[in-house]
């Protein structure tokens, strides 16, 4: 589980809804 698989969780829409603080701080990550 890397964190290419998480982000495609986050985009799916699944951490988005159960996880916000996580969605965040992909956001976050992403930004950089």
């Amino acid at each position: 589980a890397g964190p290419l698989e998480a982000v495609l969780f986050d985009v799916d829409g699944t951490l988005c809804d159960s996880d916000p603080l996580h969605f965040e701080a992909f956001r976050d990550l992403l930004k950089e």
